[in-house]
């Protein structure tokens, strides 16, 4: 009888378990595509709440992290573990909200580096790459990827990468001087000062990188960057021309998955200043083989 009582109690558990429901993944916009190595989020909806955001306290970043767990699978690979940075609630229930709603929460990882990019002309089969994430053991329909060589994406303040105590209002590219401050309306950058671009998702380097673990404190430069500025206060998105190269381009040491390109700025006396009618006066871009990113800038002569 005990026995019979065991086995209905466990079934019951089971069936009351709810998976975890990927929504989708990215930063602001959920897109598909993704690099080895890139940092992105997983947004989830979860039948347990997450009270307070949870955070790597460190590396190797953990692969389990407030009961969840990510899996990459792929066509032609052994499922792998995906590091996991940082679990925080993006949308809670309404007050009275019924049994039904579950909260979203975004999981924010690193890529595994061994993903393998799909390389457009390539004779290589198609890697079909998903990743499943767990809650409490119990885990998710297949996120399908993109697996892509680059996927290039500047940082910025409004990702949904942190906690939103981490965020800033208006939102801004981490583009910064050689202090470490933004580049900014207030803080414009001046011509012949190097600036520099953190970016995730560029990619595979010649170095043989753990996924999770911080980068080396010594980075070998990526010789296929190319960065541009171009200048004027109607500049728009622009793609780096291959002979555009910056004067360093590589990991950022002691972070995972973090990338940085500095470049010079060479300031036109022509441009117009910034002001409350012209919010931008220069556009930053950075590409590799596959994608390029940009964000406005302010710049002096």
């Amino acid at each position: 009888m005990r026995t019979l009582v065991a086995v209905s109690l466990l079934v019951m558990n089971i069936a009351a378990a709810q998976p975890p429901v990927v929504t989708g993944l990215g930063y602001r916009q959920p897109a598909p595509d993704v690099a080895p190595g890139q940092i992105v989020s997983l947004f989830v909806r979860s039948a347990d709440p997450v009270p307070q955001p949870v955070m790597a306290a460190g590396y190797p970043l953990p692969i389990r992290l407030a009961g969840f767990e990510v899996v990459l699978y792929q066509s032609f690979a052994l499922p792998l573990p995906v590091p996991l940075i940082a679990i925080y609630t993006v949308e809670e229930c309404p007050a009275g909200a019924t049994n039904q709603c579950q909260p979203l929460v975004a999981v924010t990882v690193q890529v595994p580096y061994e993903l393998v990019p799909n390389v457009p002309g390539s004779r290589r089969p198609e890697n079909f790459a998903s990743l499943v994430v767990i809650k409490d053991g119990v885990p998710s329909a297949p996120q399908a990827l993109s697996a892509v060589p680059d996927n290039a994406h500047i940082v910025n303040s409004c990702d949904t990468l942190l906690p939103p105590a981490a965020e800033q209002s208006p939102c801004q590219a981490a583009v910064t001087h050689s202090d470490g401050s933004f580049v900014t309306r207030e803080n414009p950058a001046r011509s012949g000062e190097v600036i520099t671009v953190y970016l995730y998702g560029l990619g595979r380097t010649e170095e043989r990188l753990q996924s999770g673990a911080a980068s080396p404190s010594v980075a070998q430069p990526m010789t296929d960057v190319r960065a541009t500025v171009v200048y004027g206060s109607d500049a728009g998105p622009v793609r780096p021309e291959r002979t555009q190269t910056p004067l360093f381009s590589g990991l950022t040491p002691g972070v995972a998955g973090l990338y940085q390109v500095n470049i010079r700025v060479e300031t036109p006396a022509a441009v117009p200043t910034c002001g409350p009618s012209i919010p931008s006066n220069a556009v930053v871009a950075v590409g590799r083989g596959h994608s390029f990113a940009s964000a406005p800038l302010c710049v002096l002569p």
